[in-house]
Parts: C-alpha cells; sequence; structure tokens
C-alpha cells in the first residue's frame, strides 16, 4: 500500500462550488446530529481528488472524489461521511497488517454499516452488510474486523484448494488426455494467474460497497509506518478519539456504540502503555541501597550496597513464544519498550524468548538498537514461566524491571526480588507483581 497517499494527492482537483456546499453542509449536519464524529471529520484536512471513485481516508485527511459526493443525497452523505470516521476511529489504518486490503476493507465496511443502520443513518443502497460475506462460522457479535477478515481469508484459501482438487481428479482420465488437458489448464492458470495478478495491482482504490474505503497511514516519505511509529499514532489517536468524545458527552449526545468503545479504548489501548510507562519509570540518578544487598558479591562473602535507579537500570523482557501471543500485541509491546527505554536511558535491556524453555536471548547495551525477532521461529511448545527466571538467576542479571508478556495460562513460578510486570494479552491476573491487559 505504499505511496498510495502521493497518488490521492497528485490527483487533487478542484470541486465546484456546488460540491463544496454540499460536502460542507454535510459536515455541518453531522456535526449537529452526532457532535463526535463531526467533532473527528472537522479535524481531517479534506483533499478532493480524482484518482479514486469514491472516498477514503489514511486516518489523517478525508479524500473525495467530487462527481461521487455529488451524487448522493443530505442523507447519504451523511451517513458515507460517518462511515469514514469510523475507519479512523476504529484505527483500520493502522491495523491491517499484511492482510489482503481488499478483504480488509470489506470486513471493515460490514461491521462499520451495521451499527452506522442502527444507529439511523442512512447509507448507499450498494453499502455492504452482513449478508455480503455468506455463511458466517460465529455469531454476528463475536467478530472484530480481524476475525472476519481472518475467516474470509480462509474461506477464500479453501475455495481455491477446492478448486485445486476438482481439477486434479479431471485430469485423471487417461494419459493422452491428461497431457492435453494439462497443457490447458496450464495456460488457463497462467492467464489466470495474470489476471489475478492484474486484479491485485489493479485499482488499489476499488469500493466494493460505495460507502468509502480507508487506506493504510503513511510515513511522510510515502513508506508503511514501523512498529514504533503505529504504536505513537495508536496513542495519539486514542487522546484525539476521547477528547472528542468528551465534546460529544457534553453536548448529550454521544452513541452508545461509540461510548462503550471509548471506554474500552481509555483501559486497553491508552492505559496500558501509561502503566508500562510507569513500571519502568522516567529516570533519575542511582543511589546505593544498604537494605538491598548486591546478590553478585554476597555470593562471593563480600557485603555490598546495591546501587539502585530510582527509574530503570537494566531491563528484562521475557516473550512467551507458546502461540499465545499475537504478532501485533509483540510488536507493539515491543515499540513501546524501545521508545520508554529510550525516553528514561535505560542502561541495559536483556529480551528472552521462550515457552518451556528459553529459545533465544537478545541483550542490548543501547535501547535505539533494540530489534524485533520472527516468533514464529521460536514458538509453539507450550508454556512454563520458571525459564527466564532461572536464566536471570543462573546469569546474575542486577534486574531492575522485569516485564512478561504473555497470556498467563501456565503456574506461576516462585516470586522474585524484583518488581515483575505482567502484560497479558488475556483477562487472567499473576499471583505477584503487577499485572496489565493489552489488547
Amino acid at each position: 500500500m505504499s505511496g498510495l497517499v502521493s497518488q490521492l494527492r497528485d490527483g487533487a482537483i478542484a470541486p465546484s462550488d456546488k460540491v463544496l456546499r454540499h460536502v460542507s453542509r454535510a459536515k455541518i449536519r453531522l456535526q449537529i446530529s452526532d457532535p463526535f464524529s463531526g467533532a473527528i471529520v472537522m479535524q481531517m484536512p479534506t483533499v478532493f481528488t480524482g484518482a479514486l471513485p469514491t472516498m477514503a481516508t489514511d486516518g489523517t485527511s478525508l479524500y473525495i472524489n467530487p462527481e461521487f459526493a455529488e451524487s448522493l443525497s443530505g442523507d447519504e452523505i451523511v451517513g458515507v461521511l460517518t462511515h469514514e470516521v469510523m475507519h479512523k476511529i476504529f484505527f483500520h489504518h493502522l491495523r491491517r497488517n499484511n492482510r489482503d486490503s481488499k478483504i480488509w476493507n470489506v470486513s471493515g465496511d460490514v461491521i462499520i454499516n451495521h451499527l452506522l443502520r442502527k444507529d439511523g443513518k442512512t447509507l448507499p443502497e450498494s453499502g455492504l452488510d452482513w449478508d455480503s460475506v455468506g455463511e458466517l462460522k460465529k455469531s454476528r457479535e463475536d467478530y472484530s474486523t480481524e476475525i472476519l477478515a481472518d475467516e474470509l481469508i480462509s474461506n477464500k484459501q479453501e475455495e481455491k484448494q477446492d478448486q485445486d482438487q476438482d481439477q486434479d481428479q479431471g485430469q485423471s482420465n487417461d494419459q493422452e488426455q491428461d497431457q492435453d488437458q494439462d497443457q490447458d489448464q496450464d495456460q488457463d492458470q497462467d492467464q489466470g494467474q495474470g489476471q489475478g495478478q492484474d486484479q491485485d495491482q489493479g485499482d488499489p482504490f476499488a469500493d466494493e460497497g460505495g460507502t468509502g474505503i480507508v487506506i493504510d497511514a503513511e510515513s511522510d516519505s510515502g513508506e508503511p509506518l514501523n512498529a514504533t511509529e503505529i504504536s505513537q499514532a495508536e496513542r495519539e489517536l486514542a487522546s484525539e478519539i476521547q477528547n472528542c468524545a468528551q465534546i460529544a458527552k457534553a453536548q448529550g449526545k454521544l452513541p452508545a456504540h461509540v461510548a462503550e468503545y471509548v471506554k474500552d479504548l481509555a483501559s486497553s489501548t491508552v492505559d496500558w502503555c501509561d502503566e508500562f510507562a510507569r513500571f519502568l519509570g522516567k529516570g533519575s540518578d542511582h543511589r546505593s541501597d544498604w537494605n538491598i544487598p548486591d546478590k553478585k558479591w554476597l555470593k562471593r562473602g563480600i557485603f555490598q550496597p546495591r546501587r539502585v535507579r530510582e527509574g530503570t537500570g537494566h531491563v528484562v523482557i521475557a516473550i512467551d513464544t507458546s502461540a499465545s501471543v499475537s504478532t501485533k500485541e509483540y510488536k507493539a509491546l515491543m515499540a513501546e519498550a524501545k521508545s520508554i527505554c529510550l525516553d528514561i536511558d535505560a542502561e541495559k535491556v536483556t529480551v528472552i524468548y521462550c515457552d518451556t524453555r528459553i529459545a533465544h536471548v537478545d541483550n542490548f547495551d543501547d535501547p535505539s538498537d533494540i530489534t524485533e525477532r520472527d516468533l514464529g521461529r521460536y514458538g509453539g511448545g507450550g508454556t512454563d514461566f520458571a525459564p527466564p527466571f532461572q536464566y536471570v538467576y543462573e546469569n546474575e542479571i542486577d534486574v531492575d524491571s522485569f516485564v512478561y508478556l504473555t497470556d498467563l495460562e501456565a503456574r506461576m513460578p516462585e516470586e522474585p526480588d524484583y518488581p515483575v510486570l505482567w502484560v497479558s494479552t488475556t483477562k487472567l491476573e499473576a499471583d505477584f507483581g503487577k499485572t496489565i491487559h493489552i489488547n
């Protein structure tokens, strides 16, 4: 998706006065009827462009095709503007990862349109709904955009496998026919693959539902955001959403589904980051504490005070690689850890990848050197919390802060004599230390 924002901006055109008035009236109507969405949309610069057929957002700006805007009724354009706002407040421009962009948009559209129609918004008749995605494996209430997109991708893959099997069966008549069929099918497959590639590389702004799309956020250079940039963007957006929600709440017009979402956002997206930062500390000078002997020297029979940092000296991060931690959760934590450790000037960071055993250890003397690993290389087993604590003990690591990213679904180890923060991907609580929950 790299460079799409540039394409939209390069296609910028001047709208007619009629279109400008139409869009401006819709924004004002939205401010009056839905102050939350209105406050969000008013903060989004509008770019009129001929590079897409409908509307789009990258989470920062709003991109509108003037002809599309003119084709909508007053109620419909209010609904489509709200649709784009929902893409933004649901972080769709930051959450796609490597999923198919078209399927990602379809999934987001289905969930957003369902909420908007329940809220009485008018959308174009072409706007997608739950019936658009066929039979589902779960109840509708159990779906997030990610879950729905993954199911649709899985269904697509299964359909392709079935088609391939049917083709294989059709090729099992006699040898001569097989050869002929193989040649024909090779040609067909080549053509089909070419068509598929053309489709994937075709119009990136194609809008199946006609209610606007979301594209990935990009850096100023047109490149995809890295994990640190995504984490920062999420925190800034979460703050913006809560501020706009306060405006709407003061006017008594905050939609119920938005109020519930903002509440969850406050406790998950923002709070866990803040709690993480508070745990690691904002740094201060070291001090010598005679009440806490230095274990390295004590084992040698020498009683020395331990040098204690009010903030953070040596940070140890344990990553549960047993498939219970998603790549998104892992990347979010590592991005936050890197940012915070740089902020507090951590002396050293040790990252331990483990399931029932230690799979890999990274040591960073400079927080700016912190890099991510491919979790898939080290995962697949069960979970045992003891190995990383044992590693710290055996290697005589003087830990100032210990952070463990896990689902907490394992037996608790013996409590150590240093502070432990459990970053849980579930609602479970650890038996000791502090537990925060990440979405």
